[in-house]
């Protein structure tokens, strides 16, 4: 019965489309006063809002801005936020993870990314592809830090909210681009937008292959996307879209200490893994009578994944895996003026089906194995929210709260004749949860903004995490819970000058964690109390030809009630209440700076610093951090008319380090494992931008394409 409420909101959101007449009132709202929109403020972008009216962090990255910085992955682009760990485990340059304030100590990622309204975090165990998000396709990318109640569950440590392209044009533009870098990195992008009788179009082709930085480290992954839109002047606004990507990519993990200062390009380890994805989105706004609009979207997503080789030190195997999810969003809002204070209204439903089926076959040592499982997930929510003027475009207040149910059943069978001998289980969990968020902004002037805020988020543990290790399923799991409270403001001194700041506190409840002490084999556990506390600033200054800005991120995520866990190699260690969590750096600061020497040049130069870190295994605090580490970027850039060129160089210095490292046991002996970051290397490339009749496009793009085929032969 619930399940039928989304459907009903599509068929009346059509149903009203058809009678629209050219009076009805605009999408378009009112004009900003603080800044950029954030289209990321709602579940589904509908009335306009600035940064005025978001009572949170938020960081803006818009098309200009991801073109100029000249980062080749989404996760280059946001290794230089404060407050946003970027790190590495599987040992390419492709899959790295992001993690916002401090979460990133937790094997499940809890930021949750959404692309044009889907969350695409896999259904498996949480984990975000940005491989699959290609850079070019991107219109604003927004981080959204801290507790995110609307978006649901996950979204525990924030949001990265993507709106991808569309045609904009009324005649046809294209772009093409051609790049090459050490490692044999090459990339190829085409793309050509534009509006045609009131429909716009995008579509984008995007190659790309690397070797890598480490021995079997090689990616190749080629992107293909179609968007088109329809758009009835500024009263309604639909579109449909469809993704193909098609990866091959090697994992070479990590390696031993004494490995990597012997040669961190070495591997032992290695995974081989292949990937097909279908991805198809629609959505659609409408404007309504009496100051109303509404707007829904649906998507389908599977992904099918094969590993023929997954080979550690002790063990082989391979794997398939076959994921689907499918989902709806459906939301009414409210947009009006009472008196002179504006008040804005959005409530909807989401409903969502994922199901996971895969197995797996292999050995460890001379004892072979195989399991096979699937795993589906039911979620439904409801929610709303209100942002309200107290005070006409000065003091804002915002409320909202979100209901969310899930159920996962799941079905295992796994033989071998090694210790975890047979295994078959079947069984099913519900959770569900309710989480409010309440915020105040405060915006006396052009000049200067403030916000406080508190907001609850939760996640459910994962079907990995349910079932456990061992020939028995694990005593069942809470969901992850988490209590946040934000203050931070804003101000642009001068024309040239800004700073802001933002201060957080984050309680989690029952955080789920691997305890090797518990059971026979191990299980995962809830922990019952850890804390996110930290600061995050940042300072920007313009004079001339010259922009700088400097961030710093302040994060203390800790423990906090006491427990015990084995270490590797044998014996316990105790955790107490204020030992810090693993992989968590207190300190990232990071310093840029952009010239402008004449016009079309563009030089820049930035150092990333990352303070020390307890590894993976040392929860109690009493072996050496992993050291702290600093990679300087530079870049240049020049464009003149169609043509762009440039060059950039990361960590020029070949400073060698490692991105993570965890606590094992090789041979009986602790051992500390590294993921070593990339060496120094370089990438240089072209592109071409020209907007012209459909005649003139089409001859171009067919010399480009024949030249960039020889180029990524």
């Amino acid at each position: 019965m619930k399940s039928r409420n989304g459907v009903i909101a599509v068929i009346a959101s059509l149903a009203l489309s058809v009678g629209v007449r050219a009076e009805v009132p605009s999408l378009v709202g009112p004009v900003l006063k603080w800044e950029r929109p954030v289209l990321g403020a709602q579940r589904l972008p509908d009335a306009r809002l600035d940064e005025s009216r978001v009572p949170g962090q938020v960081r803006i990255f818009t098309r200009e801005e991801i073109e100029a910085s000249g980062v080749r992955t989404i996760q280059e682009l946001l290794r230089n936020e404060a407050g946003v760990n970027v790190f590495d485990t599987i040992g390419n340059s492709f899959q790295q993870t992001v993690d916002v304030r401090g979460f990133n100590a937790t094997p499940v990622p809890l930021t949750q990314v959404i692309v044009d309204g889907v969350r695409v975090n896999e259904n498996s165990f949480g984990q975000v592809n940005f491989h699959l998000i290609p850079l070019e396709d991107i219109e604003q990318l927004e981080v959204h830090y801290g507790p995110n109640t609307k978006f649901g569950r996950g979204a525990l440590a924030g949001v990265i909210h993507v709106t991808t392209r569309r045609g904009t044009a009324e005649r046809v533009s294209a772009d093409a681009g051609l790049s090459y870098g050490s490692y044999n990195r090459k990339k190829g992008d085409i793309a050509v937008r534009g509006v045609l009788s009131g429909f716009d179009y995008s579509i984008i082709g995007v190659k790309e292959l690397d070797d890598g930085y480490r021995d079997n480290a090689r990616v190749q992954v080629s992107n293909l996307k179609a968007k088109l839109g329809y758009k009835a002047g500024e009263s309604q606004d639909a579109w449909l879209s469809y993704q193909r990507t098609d990866d091959r990519i090697q994992q070479p993990g990590s390696i031993t200490e004494a490995e990597f200062n012997g040669d961190p390009q070495q591997f032992v380890s290695n995974v081989n893994n292949i990937s097909h994805m279908d991805f198809v989105g629609v959505g659609h706004r409408i404007a309504l009578p009496y100051d109303l609009s509404a707007s829904w979207n649906g998507f389908m997503r599977e992904r099918k994944e094969v590993t023929p080789l997954n080979r550690g030190r002790t063990s082989v195997s391979q794997s398939q895996a076959e994921m689907k999810s499918r989902g709806l969003v459906g939301q009414v809002t409210h947009d009006a003026l009472w008196g002179a204070r504006r008040v804005v209204t959005s409530v909807g439903v989401e409903t969502r089906f994922d199901e996971s089926d895969a197995a797996a076959k292999g050995a460890f040592g001379a004892s072979p194995f195989h399991n096979s499982n699937v795993s589906r997930d039911r979620s439904f929510a409801l929610y709303g929210e209100t942002v309200f003027d107290l005070l006409p475009e000065k003091l804002v207040l915002t409320t909202g709260l979100r209901y969310d149910e899930a159920r996962i059943d799941y079905e295992e069978s796994s033989n071998s004749n090694w210790a975890f001998g047979t295994k078959n289980a079947s069984g099913e969990q519900a959770f569900h949860r309710t989480n409010p968020r309440v915020g105040l902004n405060f915006t006396p002037s052009d000049r200067f903004r403030s916000w406080i805020s508190y907001g609850e988020a939760f996640r459910i543990p994962t079907f990995s995490e349910i079932t456990g290790l061992g020939p028995v399923a694990q005593n069942p799991l809470l969901p992850v819970r988490s209590k946040s409270v934000e203050i931070g403001a804003k101000a642009n001194l001068t024309d040239a000058i800004s700073i802001g700041a933002a201060g957080f506190r984050t309680e989690v409840r029952d955080e789920i964690y691997f305890d090797p002490t518990q059971g026979a084999f191990g299980e995962n556990r809830n922990i019952d109390r850890t804390r996110r506390i930290g600061v995050d600033w940042t300072l920007e200054a313009k004079k001339g030809r010259w922009e700088g800005r400097f961030n710093h991120a302040w994060t203390q995520a800790t423990f906090e009630s006491a427990f015990s866990l084995s270490r590797s190699g044998g014996g316990n260690q105790s955790v107490q209440d204020g030992d810090r969590m693993p992989m968590v750096p207190e300190h990232k600061a990071v310093l840029g700076a952009v010239y402008k020497p004449g016009k079309g040049l563009r030089l820049s130069a930035d150092e990333v610093c990352v303070g020390d870190q307890f590894s993976v295994g040392d929860e109690a605090n009493v072996d050496t951090p992993q050291r702290a580490y600093c990679e300087t970027n530079l870049g240049v850039r020049y464009a003149k008319g169609s043509w762009s060129a440039f060059a950039n160089g990361f960590n020029v210095l070949d400073h060698r380090h490692g991105v993570r490292s965890i606590y094992s046991t090789v041979g009986g002996a602790r051992t500390r494992f590294l993921t070593p970051a990339s060496g120094a290397n370089v990438q240089v490339g072209v592109s071409y931008r020209f907007t012209s009749g459909p005649e003139a496009v089409a001859r171009k793009l067919s010399s480009i394409v024949e030249v960039a085929r020889a180029a990524l032969r």
